[in-house]
């Protein structure tokens, strides 16, 4: 009998595939789970994830410096659903630049003018971002967009020449994280057949007898996709478990070309950067083609990309700027323009390339940075923001890391938001050892602007 809670958290999940379920939950190489988590997936979300995979099939290729006709039809659609789009509707769309843009920091200070306000609550499911490229936010979602997110790891697992085919019983996915704390879990999808996924954290203290242990529960596993970051994906060449991944995907922050060839020739399969921010999904995948090296591809879905300039005009193809979205994927958030914070150079595909859709080049905001206590560890940006959750109210930070390892440390505390100094000045010292840190807390600069979160000079 599959207990209440699974099937509350899983409504499709069958008595066949909860017990498949449950041989992952048992395993005795498993790691320490920490929570039950279910897609939430109802019957009536099968055939409209079927519907979205199909329109990616027949959706025509569009250029970033001019709106197709489909994503204004969807703008006129929601102009009374919410505060911003009530008020970018002000001018009907007639001239797409002058709209209004929204930024993450707008969000987190002014939620209630961005949700909508027509939305049954009943399905909202709540993700907060890891805070790596910015800000935390808690993004509202449904089990319908995480769903869709599925359809477009697939459209880039057969763009990189994968054949993915989840099956009941089988582990499709497993998400590594490699931190001090995090998340883990196994579940099952329901649009993949009830087959299996699981987040893992490669770190000693979530597993009893070790890292060996981790080894052990992988290779038994055998997931066909690993999705990972850098972090991760290092400590995964560390433990070198003999598993046999079709495709391994990378997101967060940049993959660093070394280490993308180190883990692709260690598994002999398509290493994939995957661009996506949690609040809006999927936006662009890096090219399998190897004259495009280091090219994001956008994905053909229901968001439109732009590159635009600091006022907020749509920059031509070649110049640098701000990676701006605006869409329907998620029913509670629709984005009008939102400003991701991350720039980047565009270009239209080669002639005749399989995936017709715009390229993004020189992608900045995501860089991964090494930072290092006294002893020369690694620290972590998951375990900081960790420790600024905790103990800040905040919008957003900068830390930067000197040369001489010492830590300036800049919050922009939220609008009546309490910042408690003793304990974060105690955390940083945990976590960097004796070395010279100052903080400086100050009131938030309304440019909507997204601040560089860890930086390491010299």
């Amino acid at each position: 009998m599959i207990p209440p809670d699974r099937q509350r958290l899983s409504p499709l999940l069958t008595p066949a595939a909860w017990e498949s379920l449950r041989g992952l939950i048992q395993d005795p190489d498993a790691p320490r789970w920490t929570h039950q988590l279910g897609d939430r997936v109802e019957a009536e979300d099968l055939p409209f994830v079927a519907d979205f995979r199909a329109a990616m099939a027949e959706r025509a290729p569009w250029r970033p410096d001019q709106p197709p006709p489909w994503i204004l039809r969807w703008a006129r659609t929601q102009q009374n659903r919410c505060e911003h789009l009530r008020e970018a509707a002000r001018g009907d769309f007639v001239d797409w630049a002058t709209i209004p843009t929204m930024s993450r920091a707008e969000l987190i200070r002014r939620p209630e003018r961005y949700i909508v306000e027509d939305e049954p609550f009943e399905r909202l499911m709540v993700y907060e971002t890891t805070g790596t490229t910015g800000p935390p936010l808690p993004a509202p979602s449904h089990p319908r967009t995480q769903a869709q997110a599925h359809a477009l790891l697939e459209h880039t697992l057969r763009q990189h020449g994968v054949t993915f085919t989840p099956r009941q019983g089988e582990v499709a996915v497993i998400t590594l994280a490699a931190q001090r704390a995090t998340w883990t879990f196994p579940t099952a999808f329901s649009v993949w057949d009830q087959a299996l996924l699981a987040k893992v954290n490669l770190h000693p203290e979530d597993w009893a007898g070790g890292l060996d242990q981790a080894r052990r529960f992988l290779e038994r596993a055998q997931p066909q996709v690993l999705t990972a970051n850098p972090v991760a994906l290092t400590e995964l060449l560390r433990l070198n478990p003999d598993i046999h991944p079709k495709a391994i995907t990378s997101t967060a922050t940049a993959l660093s070309p070394a280490l993308r060839n180190a883990v692709r020739d260690r598994y002999a399969c398509p290493v994939i950067d995957w661009y996506s921010c949690t609040e809006t999904s999927a936006i662009a995948y890096s090219s399998p083609v190897a004259t495009e090296d280091g090219a994001l591809i956008c994905l053909p879905s229901d968001l439109f990309v732009e590159v635009i300039d600091e006022t907020g005009r749509p920059l031509p193809a070649g110049e640098l700027g701000e990676l701006c979205v605006s869409g329907g994927r998620n029913p509670y958030l629709p984005f009008l323009r939102y400003r991701t914070g991350d720039h980047a150079r565009w270009a239209p595909a080669p002639e005749g390339a399989a995936d017709p859709f715009p390229r993004l080049w020189d992608l900045q905001g995501r860089a991964g940075v090494d930072l290092r206590d006294a002893l020369g560890r690694p620290v972590g940006p998951v375990d900081l923001q960790n420790l600024l959750r905790r103990v800040a109210a905040f919008v957003q930070h900068e830390l930067v890391q000197r040369a001489d390892g010492s830590v300036q440390l800049t919050i922009e505390r939220m609008p009546a938001g309490h910042v408690n100094e003793v304990a974060l000045r105690a955390g940083l010292n945990q976590l960097f050892g004796d070395l010279p840190i100052t903080v400086a807390v100050i009131e938030p600069r309304d440019d909507g602007q997204k601040r560089v979160p860890w930086r390491r000079e010299g």
